[in-house]
């Protein structure tokens, strides 16, 4: 027997809930109607969306997609797909649904944020697009100037003053081991620091620890273990330069456990 749709009750409160961050109630309205076999597309929307805003890409994406193919959300269901096609680094899809989200609701922050972010990270193969990149930014920060601050953007001397800031503020176990590694700061992840068969890098990627051991089956010798941090993904990440600080201190540690062999498990149980 097919199940029910929902009320209009539900419907109403978990959009109110969404409205208020309200994200476990939402959950709690209408994950039911989410389950493989009932893929309602309004409840989909919406729990998609609180999933989402909890940060959770990973189980918001299928329920977007199916109410954004039903024609159901709105613009800010398509741009939530787009964000997350973005940081999945599926570029093309994330650029057609961001486009569409900031055309339907051209007065919404959240939207022209992420296709400025989408611009700024094709730009790296295209610097014509770094200027629509600052214009969305700045629209973003007009319409929304507390959610979505212009992301800093520093000079070479700048950076590196804020990453000797972050670099005292180390616990000194981690410091004193930073310095048996190289510290390289790059603009973007290059795909050649990654082997073959390791994925491409995306834009969600602040730093990287390589530890020299050669990937294509040479017999090179090893060379010391570098860190890649990179600046524009951290600035990205970051609404001010206190942030800034403390994004590359974290990131920094994350990358200094994995020069000590900690898993990704390990650095998850220390906050890192």
């Amino acid at each position: 027997m097919e199940r029910e749709r929902p009320t209009d009750e539900a419907y109403d409160e978990a959009d109110a809930a969404l409205s208020q961050g309200e994200l476990e109630r939402v959950e709690e309205l209408l994950g039911p109607w989410v389950a493989d076999d009932v893929r309602d597309p309004e409840a989909c929307a919406l729990v998609g969306l609180a999933r989402y805003y909890a940060d959770d890409h990973e189980h918001a994406r299928p329920l977007l997609e199916w109410a954004v193919d039903h024609d159901c959300g709105g613009p800010e269901t398509k741009a939530a797909l787009g964000a997350c096609e973005f940081m999945a680094n599926e570029i093309d899809s994330a650029e057609e649904h961001l486009t569409e989200a900031v055309k339907e609701e051209p007065d919404w922050a959240e939207g022209h944020y992420w296709l400025a972010c989408l611009r700024e990270w094709q730009s790296r193969h295209d610097p014509a697009l770094a200027h629509e990149a600052e214009k969305g930014f700045a629209i973003a920060a007009q319409l929304d100037p507390e959610g979505f601050p212009v992301p800093p953007r520093l000079s070479e001397d700048e950076f590196d003053s804020v990453l000797e800031e972050a670099i005292r503020e180390l616990p000194p176990e981690f410091a004193i081991r930073l310095e048996e590694v190289n510290v390289v700061v790059e603009p973007y992840p290059d795909d050649a620091l990654f082997g073959k068969g390791r994925g491409t890098p995306g834009p969600d990627l602040v730093g990287y620890y390589d530890d020299g051991v050669p990937r294509d089956g040479a017999s090179a010798e090893s060379v010391p273990g570098v860190i890649h941090l990179f600046q524009r993904n951290l600035e990205l990440s970051c609404g001010t330069r206190e942030e800034l600080v403390e994004e590359i201190r974290v990131t920094l540690l994350h990358e200094v456990g994995h020069y000590l062999g900690m898993e990704e498990e390990d650095l998850e149980e220390l906050d890192l």
